[in-house]
């Protein structure tokens, strides 16, 4: 059933197949011998089970047997019984049919044709409409009906109850399977419909997400970008009045002033945190590659937190391997990166403790690879150059160690939190070191300290 047309009433064909009724005409067919078609309420044949009479071939031999033959058939097709009494239509060689309603629910479905047979009152035939035909030959027409089925009125009676019991137990169980079929495919379409609304405001929260993150790395890049060139004067004019450029300062002006450099620097490190996220959230983030030897990265990162780490009394070690290659990069964006790791590492760290930062070749035997889901290596693999910082600190349990690269995380979230930041430099590391082809992996035990190593592959053109 189509489920557009739940609407349409119910038809004959709705409620019983074929194969159905041409049971029901085949059995009763077999016990009496008569003829029986089955039509729908708009005249459609749905089954038959019929054979030619003896008296039918008999018509068929003359011209006006043939005539008054097929308009006894007409007429026979076209007769539509009353909801209540069959129809019985008369053949001028003596026959009879009965046409017998099909009503369910008040609604006419159809009609039965029963016939032709020999009503058993009629003992006699007459052929005077014949006999003008001079193709007639009652010699051959006579004795037709010798072989012709007769039944009596109380037999037909039988017979039309028989059959409509029947058939109204055959349309009853067609009804409750097509009603349970309607129920059904009503439900699916109510649940289709409600699905489709459900997935429609879905699509609409989307849009408006995918709205809302646009205006807010917007947001992020123009607020970044306007705050840090006040905050670059801010910076730069503090560290003039600290070197005594403007005049000499008292020991607690210069302290003063000591103090706004170094706050400014931490929120300028802050804006520009959000500024590198903004560019990865929106798509915008630039590569500018360049070939360059893997210790530059490692001193220039070194560099950018010494003053951090000579406050916090933290020693940094540095260590890269000999012989390593050079690697085609954003040095700017990697420096970065790696910045982030080894900031964090001091925060981590506990006063006095020591930081290592070591830079090492991997071999394609043993760097990280991409896999097919069940070991096996897609791609062979190439060398990689591995930074590595390793701290003292409290180490960062297994169970979070995925949580610390999502954006604005923080594995203590208070407010009173001991150290600050936005929980964004280790997004903005993954998404940098990422996009240069490469991978960070965090190891290290809980309560001995971190192992942050950043895998970034060698290009076979440069190295």
């Amino acid at each position: 059933m189509n489920p557009t047309d739940i609407e349409r009433p119910i038809t004959l064909a709705d409620l019983v197949e074929a194969e159905t009724f041409k049971d029901v005409c085949r059995n009763f067919y077999d016990l009496f011998g008569v003829s029986m078609r089955l039509y729908d309420a708009q005249g459609g044949l749905i089954a038959e089970q019929a054979e030619d009479s003896s008296v039918c071939r008999a018509m068929q031999e003359f011209s006006s047997g043939r005539t008054l033959c097929h308009k006894t058939r007409a007429s026979v097709v076209k007769t539509i019984p009353s909801e209540d009494n069959p129809v019985t239509v008369d053949c001028a060689s003596g026959c009879r049919y009965e046409i017998l309603p099909l009503v369910y629910n008040g609604d006419h479905l159809g009609r039965l044709v029963f016939g032709p047979y020999l009503p058993s009152e009629r003992e006699s035939i007459s052929i005077e409409p014949f006999q003008k035909d001079p193709s007639f030959d009652p010699r051959t027409f006579l004795p037709a009906f010798g072989s012709m089925r007769r039944l009596s009125k109380t037999a037909v009676e039988q017979i039309q109850r028989a059959l409509s019991a029947l058939l109204q137990v055959v349309i009853f169980n067609g009804h409750r399977t097509f009603l349970t079929s309607r129920m059904h495919i009503a439900a699916i379409r109510e649940a289709y419909q409600e699905l489709s609304n459900k997935n429609k405001q879905i699509e609409e929260a989307n849009e408006r997400l995918k709205e809302f993150d646009r205006l807010r790395s917007a947001f992020l890049a123009t607020v970044s970008h306007e705050l840090r060139t006040p905050l670059t004067s801010i910076i730069g004019y503090s560290e003039m009045l600290f070197e005594g450029i403007t005049g000499d300062l008292s020991g607690d002006q210069k302290q003063a002033v000591n103090t706004i450099r170094t706050k400014g620097e931490e929120l300028l490190r802050l804006i520009s945190s959000l500024l590198d996220f903004s560019q990865t959230e929106t798509g915008h983030l630039e590569i500018n590659r360049k070939l360059i030897h893997p210790k530059e990265i490692t001193e220039t990162a070194v560099r950018r937190v010494e003053e951090l780490a000579k406050r916090r009394g933290i020693l940094i070690h540095t260590k890269e391997e000999s012989g390593l290659p050079r690697i085609h990069v954003d040095p700017d964006r990697l420096s970065t990166a790696l910045f982030h790791v080894v900031e964090n590492a001091i925060k981590f760290s506990h006063p006095g403790g020591e930081v290592f930062v070591e830079a090492r070749l991997a071999p394609a035997s043993v760097a990280d690879v991409p896999e097919d889901g069940m070991g096996f290596v897609l791609l062979a693999s190439p060398d990689m150059v591995e930074f590595r910082v390793i701290d003292k600190g409290p180490g960062i349990p297994e169970e979070n160690r995925e949580k610390i690269f999502m954006p604005f995380q923080q594995l203590d979230p208070s407010s009173t939190r001991e150290h600050g930041g936005a929980g964004l430099g280790l997004t903005i590391v993954q998404q940098f070191v990422e996009a240069h082809g490469g991978r960070i992996t965090v190891g290290g035990k809980v309560g001995e300290g971190s192992v942050f190593t950043m895998r970034i592959p060698v290009s076979k053109t440069y190295a």
